[in-house]
């Protein structure tokens, strides 16, 4: 055995000299309240078949009714570990990211108003009696090319027309600036959203689901906190367990292997989740920090060694030793780049593919068109011929 409890212990075992043997539980959990009896490594200690736990046990309130706890040597948070989705799912959609499904809609609506406004202004102008007016064709190509700064041969002659055109012009760039602004944001600089950023969040959504390590301090936690949230959480656990018992499975590598895989949030202590998570550039944690944890030595009830072990673990918190055995086992941070953090990036194929699909329907459309010209013609010269 290795690691930061291990040091732990022995170091308790050298300063207090005693000699220590290993037991595991049998069921391997760490201990809560079932059929009326404790489980785990709680059970263990309440059945007096370990004289200590030295383990990232946490202290509670229940727990506190049937053993003794030394000096914690730990304080941890709660949190919720969970996989971004692939970055690329979506980017087919950069050329219309820079603006809301709103926003396209009210240009679209004022480039058809403009345009019939224009024709109408125009066909009913007097100024057109000695002049051949545009068509509406023509007119549709016209105002295009002004949101596209272009500008064209077929412009409007009269005073009224030439007003609507000049305020359109405005309107054009001041829309196209905004639009090309925005889209050299979008390609240049990533900010990856996460699904979600409270407990709150995470119950209300339907894409990820997630889960706790069972018969652990977070099963009674959700079990017995009053919070909306707090119930929401638990309710979905409850419904995942019936099809997917993974979620509440004892082993810390299946739930990580489901966060692996995508669409799972994971509900654990956050130190344990960093030691995991430190090589997985695209695992985050949950902003908001829940259920403050304290782990501690655990000693049977009323055992006479609990004064000398509270001590001790004073004594070893106090030297800084608890930082040094920190630094050794935890891993330093990763040089991930992405994940929430933003920073300029090179230009990818994937970044464009928007462009190139543009360009793929104009060829299709264009394709059809010729087609049913050539048809429309072809059957036009046959039925004049026939005549």
């Amino acid at each position: 055995y290795s690691g930061f409890c291990m040091d732990l212990l022995q170091e308790l075992a050298s300063s207090m000299n005693f000699s220590f043997i290993i037991v595991m539980p049998e069921d391997g959990q760490w201990g809560v309240v079932e059929n009326g009896s404790w489980t785990g490594l709680v059970g263990q200690i309440v059945r007096r078949e370990v004289d200590l736990t030295v383990a990232p046990l946490v202290i509670s309130s229940e727990r506190l009714k049937v053993m003794d706890f030394s000096f914690p040597f730990f304080h941890d948070y709660s949190t919720v570990l969970y996989k971004l989705p692939d970055p690329n799912l979506y980017k087919w959609r950069k050329l219309i990211d820079p603006m809301k499904g709103e926003v396209f809609m009210c240009i679209l609506i004022s480039f058809m108003i403009v345009t019939i406004t224009l024709y109408v202004m125009e066909k009913h102008n007097p100024f057109y009696q000695k002049f051949r007016i545009h068509s509406f064709q023509e007119y549709v190509i016209y105002v295009f090319g002004a949101m596209l700064t272009q500008g064209g041969p077929n412009q409007p002659r009269s005073s009224s027309g030439r007003l609507l055109i000049a305020c359109w012009w405005l309107f054009s760039i001041v829309v196209v600036a905004i639009y090309s602004g925005n889209l050299i944001a979008f390609l240049t600089v990533t900010k990856d959203q996460p699904p979600f950023e409270t407990l709150a969040e995470l119950s209300q959504q339907d894409t990820y689901k997630w889960g706790t390590i069972g018969g652990t301090i977070w099963t009674t936690f959700l079990k017995t906190a009053n919070t909306p949230d707090t119930k929401a959480l638990w309710a979905g656990v409850v419904k995942f367990n019936k099809t997917d018992p993974v979620v509440l499975s004892i082993d810390v590598d299946t739930h990580l292997k489901k966060v692996a895989n995508g669409n799972y949030a994971f509900l654990a202590d956050k130190a344990m989740l960093e030691i995991k998570m430190a090589t997985e550039c695209d695992w985050v944690f949950l902003k908001e920090l829940f259920y403050p944890l304290q782990y501690a030595v655990g000693l049977p009830m009323k055992s006479p060694y609990n004064k000398l072990f509270y001590d001790e673990m004073l004594r070893i918190y106090e030297t800084g030793l608890l930082q040094i055995w920190k630094k050794r086992w935890w891993p330093k941070k990763g040089t991930c780049k992405g994940s929430l953090v933003t920073e300029a990036k090179r230009i990818e194929l994937v970044d464009l593919q928007s462009a190139f699909y543009v360009i793929a329907i104009g060829i299709v459309l264009a394709s059809f068109i010729i087609v049913s010209e050539c048809f429309y013609f072809k059957r036009s010269f046959s039925i004049q011929y026939q005549t």
